[in-house]
């Protein structure tokens, strides 16, 4: 069923608005490659725009995409963390990889309906791999905030690996802190206490 709906959601994509809020600096990771990432976590303010054009497509879209209220209520002190304007920049948790991936998906349509029609590059939004996140994490800075706290959103430079959210990355691990050069990991295991940000990764045309 859950397949179900998230292939229904692609198809929606042409039909809709789509927008997300801006907030999120866009960082060269890899020039070589034209590889970007997300200066920060994901955060509440983020998804809540995803989830407000899931609500114009479809009530159960809508409630397909939400948090798992116990998580948020563990981390957040609340189950209802787009209660309060206090959340929203705070990173997005509570999610499952699926839940996390249809989110990508949204960017990546949003992205391609905002792409100027002189520019023949297409880009995809995905979640980064270990490799990509330890590029990140030795390009980042490396100023400490505290665990599961707001992030800056406002943020040039890419903050917050290792030393806020737990983050997911696509080839199965979670990043859970670093020593002074390297991410410490842990095998991804189906959980929905972490957090993501995500890469920006050009489509072969």
């Amino acid at each position: 069923m859950k397949n179900i709906i998230l292939a229904t959601i692609i198809l929606f994509f042409a039909s809709i608005s789509m927008a997300d809020n801006g907030k999120n600096a866009k960082i060269l990771l890899d020039a070589k490659n034209q590889i970007y990432i997300d200066a920060h976590e994901v955060t509440v303010g983020d998804y809540l725009v995803y989830l407000n054009q899931m609500l114009k497509v479809n009530k159960t879209f809508y409630n397909s995409a939400l948090p798992d209220e116990m998580v948020c209520d563990e981390i957040y002190g609340t189950k209802d963390i787009f209660s309060s304007d206090k959340y929203l920049d705070m990173p997005i948790i509570g999610l499952t990889l699926q839940q996390i991936k249809a989110y990508c998906l949204w960017r990546t349509d949003y992205n391609d309906s905002k792409r100027s029609k002189k520019t023949t590059i297409n880009y995809m939004y995905q979640l980064p791999t270990l490799a990509q996140m330890q590029m990140a994490y030795e390009q980042s800075d490396k100023t400490r905030g505290g665990d599961f706290g707001t992030v800056n959103t406002s943020a040039k430079k890419i903050t917050g690996i290792a030393d806020n959210v737990k983050e997911v990355t696509e080839d199965g691990y979670i990043v859970v802190g670093a020593s002074p050069y390297t991410l410490r990991t842990i095998p991804y295991r189906e959980t929905t206490e972490v957090g993501f940000r995500c890469v920006i990764v050009p489509i072969q045309q």
